[in-house]
């Protein structure tokens, strides 16, 4: 499922991104066309003012009345001595497409300025009821490209009788065609580039963004799991209990009272699981805006906490060492911060060898932070085990899950509380020797 949602989200991304690319390498060719076609059209248009006559006007000769839409030809450029090197080739024909002047920094052969005149003239002709007197087009002879501007003009000849003729302007154009070649091959180059690079950092993204919802989902399902399977076997043992009692149907209480005990055992072990669930559903749907809030003083709770086990510390032959700044007041919800205190001495008690120690530390960090730390000595928790231990169902030391009762919820509990806070909760153990909860929480003014 995740797979399928991943490849979704780097699909969507990666349509996106590539429409921006083509896109922006489409605009940069486009340009890139434009402005050599803009300076091919320059060389041309320069090549029919290098033949034409100064002040001429173009016609379209094709027309009823030769006189309509006479224009004065593009500005014109004076003729120097000669053509340059860079110039494109320029001829001047007449109606029958014969060539009466020609302009050229090079020398080439008849056929192939017959070739392109009579393209020329064609498409001019076929344009003619356009209104059209002017015509470019791409042509190509003998493995080279060309592009040619033809127009029909009017000209006076040595009588003073206009004439009408066709200008013709040819440039070799195999510099520009390879620059764009080029082009589209190292835009392609790069663009594949990108989307290679696009693609594995979209593909490191989506699986980061991803893992979160994974995890998460992964970690409810295992919550169910366990869930279903600690309940289960507190019923199972329920139900094997009353199937023996139903088979002795003439007994007293007194006498099935063993049965009777292990029923109720079950259901208490059954009740408190259930009641820590709920208690963790609660805290994990708490936050700033619906905990109830107040103003309280954590030293006082702390040592509220710490009374209730003191009996249960004195049969356990533990030392207790506390330390407890007064008037240290948090903001929050003050049944859960005793909860808090109560999961984690409960935790220490249990864990604490018999003779050990048990330290209690509330102290002020500054004026923003108060420091509270439960310490004992014991086995302590190995490397492995830190990083899970705040995990739900999970328990360190699984030889001492049915005597102790704990369902490995304790802890995941008191790190919700600490988080609804907006506090954190940090864990330091050395095996064979301690194991330190330190917990910071955000310092309240007494109101």
């Amino acid at each position: 499922m995740f797979k399928k949602l991943r490849n979704k989200f780097l699909t969507l991304n990666m349509i996106m991104i590539s429409i921006l690319l083509v896109s922006a390498f489409c605009v940069v060719f486009m340009m890139t066309y434009n402005n050599i076609n803009t300076a091919v059209n320059i060389q041309l248009d320069r090549g029919i003012s290098n033949i034409q006559p100064k002040g001429q006007r173009f016609f379209n000769p094709f027309q009823s009345d030769p006189n309509m839409n006479r224009k004065e030809i593009f500005p014109h450029i004076p003729n120097n001595e000669g053509p340059a090197p860079d110039e494109p080739s320029s001829l001047k024909l007449d109606l029958d497409g014969n060539i009466m002047q020609t302009r050229s920094p090079y020398e080439y052969d008849e056929e192939f300025y017959t070739t392109i005149k009579d393209d020329a003239i064609k498409r001019i002709k076929s344009n003619s009821s356009n209104n059209n007197t002017k015509t470019s087009h791409i042509i190509k002879y003998d493995d080279s490209y060309w592009k040619y501007l033809i127009i029909s003009s009017y000209e006076t000849d040595t009588s003073g009788n206009e004439i009408a003729v066709y200008y013709l302007s040819i440039s070799n154009i195999n510099t520009q065609i390879g620059m764009l070649q080029k082009l589209i091959i190292t835009l392609s180059i790069v663009l594949l580039a990108a989307l290679i690079l696009v693609f594995l950092i979209c593909l490191f993204f989506a699986n980061r963004s991803i893992k979160p919802i994974e995890d998460a989902w992964n970690k409810q399902n295992q919550f169910i799991a366990d869930a279903s399977h600690e309940l289960k076997t507190p019923l199972t043992t329920i139900n094997t209990n009353i199937d023996l009692l139903m088979t002795h149907g003439d007994s007293t209480i007194n006498e099935e009272k063993k049965w009777l005990n292990y029923i109720k055992d079950e259901s208490t072990r059954m009740a408190k699981l259930t009641n820590d669930l709920l208690y963790l559903a609660k805290v994990d749907h708490s936050s700033e805006n619906n905990i109830i809030k107040s103003t309280f003083s954590f030293s006082s709770a702390a040592e509220n906490v710490i009374l209730t086990t003191e009996a249960v510390i004195y049969e356990k032959s533990l030392n207790l060492v506390e330390d407890l700044d007064d008037e240290i007041y948090i903001s929050g919800d003050e049944s859960q911060i005793k909860q808090l205190v109560l999961i984690l001495l409960d935790n220490a008690i249990k864990y604490t060898n018999q003779g050990g120690t048990i330290e209690v530390t509330l102290k002020k960090l500054d004026n923003k932070t108060a420091r509270f730390i439960i310490k004992n000595t014991g086995n302590g928790i190995p490397p492995e085990d830190i990083s899970k231990i705040f995990d739900r169902f999970y328990r360190s030391d699984k030889s001492r899950d049915r005597k102790s009762g704990g369902y490995g919820l304790g802890l995941s509990i008191a790190k919700s509380i600490v988080v609804s806070h907006k506090g954190t909760i940090k864990l330091k153990s050395e095996p064979n020797k301690f194991t330190e909860f330190i917990v910071e929480l955000p310092i309240s003014q007494q109101t």
